[in-house]
């Protein structure tokens, strides 16, 4: 598996990580309940990037090292792979007191609107806390929230 997809897989475990912390901390009976599907979800998501990642490696023999190229390239072979081998990308949501929420949308609205005020994202972190109905972000230092 490619350290870019090894990385990637990381940061989103860290990133579902910190989101179970926080849920687990405010202290809501259902959180056990939320863990368990956030880390089905995450063991989910590892198996996706593993075959993902080995079906690139056949395919694509001359990737390149730099990071933004590299980056770009991976997620695009990934992507073609992935399709080949009929693997659908996964979808995780955070089911939380009768209400689901899609993660990956709380994090795309969060990095739109961060983008609003800047040019671009180096890095972004997003917490969620469904009982508030609101996702915290950090993008490139700076704080921010969206509703959801």
């Amino acid at each position: 598996m490619s350290s870019k997809v090894k990385s990637s897989t990381k940061k989103i475990e860290a990133d579902i990580t910190a989101t179970v912390r926080d849920i687990l901390d405010a202290g809501k009976e259902d959180s056990k309940k939320v863990a368990e599907e956030v880390k089905k979800a995450t063991e989910e998501v590892k198996s996706n990037a593993t075959k993902a990642a080995a079906v690139a490696k056949k395919a694509s023999s001359t990737a390149k090292k730099t990071t933004a190229k590299a980056a770009s390239t991976a997620k695009k072979t990934a992507a073609k792979a992935a399709s080949k081998v009929s693997v659908a990308e996964p979808k995780v949501i955070l089911q939380y007191e009768g209400n689901d929420y899609d993660l990956a949308s709380i994090l795309e609205d969060a990095k739109k609107a961060y983008s609003k005020s800047k040019k671009s994202i180096k890095e972004v972190s997003v917490y969620v806390k469904p009982e508030d109905h609101k996702a915290y972000y950090v993008a490139d230092g700076n704080l921010g929230s969206v509703d959801f």
